[in-house]
């Protein structure tokens, strides 16, 4: 999906051929995940890294992204209007979707997550741990590794980054970063088999913590499923994990600025809502324990 935004109609500055793309991408994703739905898949999702609104998108000047725009059927990144009536966000905004947003160590909204002033728009439900690499100004942990989370990392990745050499060791470069390799004690297939971590942030750190606190509700309130596993409800598991999420209020005057982290007013954000439900936390902050003991 090369689109950061879909739209029914496609933006008016889309082509024919960009409009009609959008059209089969946002009926197979919705086709997809009302499929997964129906099948007991709770779908959890990134709220995003634009520092935006998703409720009052900004005009997308990121799209098409496509991996090689030199290719003749490629379009470079053109700016498009859009609006948050005929223009989704897939899969974050499509049927049956947690939307997540991305925390700090501190507990503050990250400044690069996104947000929404919609409350109503089935756009944010919980928060997680996401890394902030600027949180803690003022302190030692400003700007560490520590604001962080560890992460998985694509190998192919990292040695186009210069972290990894060809052999797959870790570069003075890639140490520096905190990259780390770990391999089996045991050989696999008469060779060992190894791992890359990075420290990441992102919305795509903090979603899957709330997916794993839906797997730990899963297997603390599922039932056989008759194949050696557990099952529950998408709608049981979005009612558990959104009753037990601990609250948290939006800031003092609703208002968030990052300048003193060296943001631009651009990331600045305002938060509605209460704290039992506003636009930075969703219904709160994931809770696992509170999960199991629900």
């Amino acid at each position: 999906d090369p689109w950061l935004y879909n739209c029914t109609a496609g933006a008016p500055e889309d082509s024919a051929a960009a409009k009609a793309d959008q059209k089969v991408i946002i009926e197979a994703m919705t086709r997809a995940l009302n499929y997964a739905h129906h099948k007991g898949v709770t779908l959890v999702s990134a709220l995003g890294n634009e520092n935006s609104n998703v409720s009052a998108p900004p005009k997308d000047t990121s799209s098409p992204d496509y991996d090689n725009p030199a290719n003749s059927w490629d379009t470079a990144p053109y700016l498009r209007t859009i609006d948050n009536k005929t223009c989704v966000d897939l899969p974050l905004e499509g049927p049956n979707v947690l939307g997540v947003s991305a925390l700090g160590p501190s507990g503050r909204k990250a400044d690069y997550s996104n947000h929404a002033t919609d409350l109503k728009g089935n756009e944010i439900e919980l928060s997680a741990p996401g890394g902030w690499f600027r949180d803690g100004f003022g302190t030692a942990t400003y700007r560490t590794n520590e604001n962080l989370i560890l992460s998985t990392y694509p190998l192919s990745v990292l040695q186009e980054e210069g972290s990894v050499d060809a052999d797959g060791n870790v570069t003075p470069a890639g140490a520096a970063l905190g990259v780390i390799k770990q391999c089996t004690t045991k050989p696999i297939k008469g060779a060992a088999a190894c791992g890359y971590y990075a420290y990441l942030q992102g919305t795509s750190m903090a979603s899957p913590h709330a997916a794993g606190v839906a797997a730990l509700a899963v297997s603390a309130h599922g039932h056989s499923d008759g194949n050696r596993g557990y099952t529950l409800s998408p709608e049981s598991v979005k009612r558990i994990l959104m009753s037990t999420a601990t609250d948290h209020a939006c800031p003092a005057g609703g208002v968030q600025a990052y300048t003193q982290e060296g943001r631009s007013a651009e990331f600045t954000a305002t938060c509605v809502g209460t704290p039992a439900f506003n636009g930075f936390y969703g219904a709160g902050i994931v809770n696992a324990a509170g999960v199991v003991e629900d």
